[in-house]
């Protein structure tokens, strides 16, 4: 892949034997076109065509009765922030409280107030709940498979204290590794800072439903990525 850097627009482009098979959008025009011929044209244009890492981006949102490691994981939600593949998965709560799993008072009392607000919320964010012998090996054999079988990936989450670690404690307490190394974990809330990126502004409602949550931050974290791409090439012209 080819990540092609223009004063107005930063996108990608895929190759196969050479020619284009996809396409940014502001691209497309380009499908078709061999590698060549592409390459001389953005020269002449004063653009820059550089390899595109192949770094897998993924996001995680969980929803719980809790703050902190070792609180109950009622969802759990995954997106592979390029084209947004996803799944979401409901967590038995029998089964984590049977491994000392704790429910904090004051999150399932704001539970109460999110149905309030949003009638049926709760049903959405519990129903049809998995086994954890089922669920967490299946969110490690996802991972594995969105990233293509490769190691170079990343997990994201909203906040470094809260996803991730919730769900490495779920994974300690269930005696089965972590699906991620911990030099992989990333966090959106720096990223955005850094973007100047509001991730209200790509919400997806109703908030508080996992997958909703996950799609809502990939797109601002696609969107942080394109603004500091766009600051590295401007910082090398």
């Amino acid at each position: 892949m080819l990540r092609v850097l223009a004063p107005h627009f930063c996108a990608g482009i895929e190759f196969r034997n050479d020619v284009v098979i996809k396409a940014a959008p502001i691209l497309s025009w380009s499908v078709g076109k061999e590698r060549h011929e592409l390459e001389r044209y953005f020269e002449r244009k004063g653009w820059k065509a550089e390899p595109l890492s192949m770094t897998t981006h993924l996001m995680v949102d969980i929803e719980t009765l809790g703050t902190r490691p070792g609180a109950i994981i009622i969802s759990a939600a995954f997106v592979r922030c390029a084209d947004e593949a996803n799944f979401v998965l409901n967590l038995s709560i029998p089964e984590q409280q049977a491994l000392g799993m704790e429910i904090d008072p004051a999150t399932h009392a704001w539970w109460g107030e999110q149905e309030t607000k949003c009638p049926g919320i709760w049903q959405r964010v519990t129903e049809n709940p998995q086994s954890l012998n089922v669920a967490l090996p299946y969110i490690s054999t996802w991972l594995q498979w969105a990233a293509g079988g490769s190691d170079d990936w990343l997990i994201w989450c909203h906040g470094a204290t809260f996803d991730c670690p919730l769900l490495d404690e779920l994974y300690r307490r269930v005696r089965l590794p972590s699906p991620w190394k911990y030099w992989q974990v990333r966090d959106t809330r720096t990223l955005y800072d850094l973007a100047s990126i509001n991730p209200k502004n790509f919400a997806v409602p109703p908030p508080h439903v996992a997958l909703n949550d996950a799609l809502g931050q990939s797109r601002a974290l696609m969107a942080s990525l394109a603004v500091i791409a766009k600051a590295h090439q401007g910082a090398a012209a």
